[in-house]
């Protein structure tokens, strides 16, 4: 007799979306920016949302936390489930507990992302107060740790930085450990090297694999950049038109792609490329 107790029973992942729909209010009428997207995301696992800007992938990540703008904006479908619980269905008092405590989120831009007037210290300490009930003190020495953590040198000076006294790559590690600072299970991270220079860029990704699989946690990445999914992708989902047109493990999709839209990505790269060595060579000749 077979025994069913020693039947191995699959891991339920730590978010599932499931038909979201999202739709913008215009003069035309109603638009559909993201039309029946269905993923789902395990811990400790990279999973990129790639597309050409306008495809829905932004409007994707803010429907999880319910950041999308409304008005013109409203979620009109779907099911988003983090640990079995349906972020649709939450109140907003415990909306506001999950945000910045179960999910961290990393914006594009730090410096309008950071407010202005409070020392970056204070920013990372907040949630921490807020959600793990530390006091100022504790809190202070915490975020202290957390810039160490991500890589800021002297943080013992730099947690009393305002956000202006850095550079890009370092507000955007500040960003990361406000992101990471109540150790939640899902990061959300919306382009977040797309204004960095190419070696913070390196890092900034760098710093944010390991933490995924050093904390085990959930990483969901917004870009359009193929060469950072990748670097960086366990899973791929690409988007096009609101739609996910093709989804599959890293490397089998840039192995084999199957959509139009991702081999002709691919070709333009291969042709940047090319064009970029055959400028640098001819310059090499022309200076010798």
């Amino acid at each position: 007799m077979k025994d069913d107790s020693a039947t191995p029973t699959a891991t339920p992942p730590l978010l599932a979306i499931e038909d979201l729909a999202v739709t913008f209010e215009t003069d035309a009428g109603d638009i559909p920016a993201v039309d029946g997207v269905t993923f789902a995301l395990a811990a400790g696992e990279v999973f990129c949302l790639v597309g050409e800007s306008g495809s829905g992938k932004s409007a994707t990540a803010h429907a999880v936390s319910r950041l999308i703008p409304s008005p013109p904006g409203k979620i009109t479908d779907g099911r988003i489930l983090l640990d079995g619980t349906d972020l649709l269905r939450v109140s907003e008092n415990e909306l506001r507990e999950l945000r910045g405590n179960r999910i961290g989120m990393v914006f594009q831009e730090p410096m309008t992302s950071l407010n202005p007037v409070f020392r970056v210290g204070e920013q990372i300490a907040e949630p921490l107060v807020r959600h793990r009930g530390y006091s100022r003190k504790d809190a202070l020495r915490k975020a202290t740790e957390l810039l160490h953590e991500v890589g800021i040198p002297a943080p013992q000076d730099r947690v009393r930085d305002f956000p202006h006294q850095m550079s890009g790559g370092m507000r955007q590690r500040v960003m990361i450990a406000m992101a990471i600072a109540c150790e939640p299970s899902l990061v959300i991270a919306d382009e977040p090297t797309t204004a960095l220079d190419v070696t913070i860029q390196k890092q900034v990704l760098n710093l944010l694999h390991d933490l995924t699989k050093r904390k085990n946690i959930g990483l969901l990445l917004i870009t359009h950049d193929l060469g950072i999914v990748l670097d960086m992708a366990d899973q791929v989902g690409v988007m096009y038109c609101g739609k996910i047109v093709e989804q599959a493990p890293g490397p089998a999709l840039f192995a084999a792609p199957s959509h139009p839209y991702i081999r002709r990505t691919q070709m333009a790269g291969v042709l940047v490329h090319g064009l970029t060595v055959f400028i640098h060579g001819f310059a090499a000749v022309c200076r010798a």
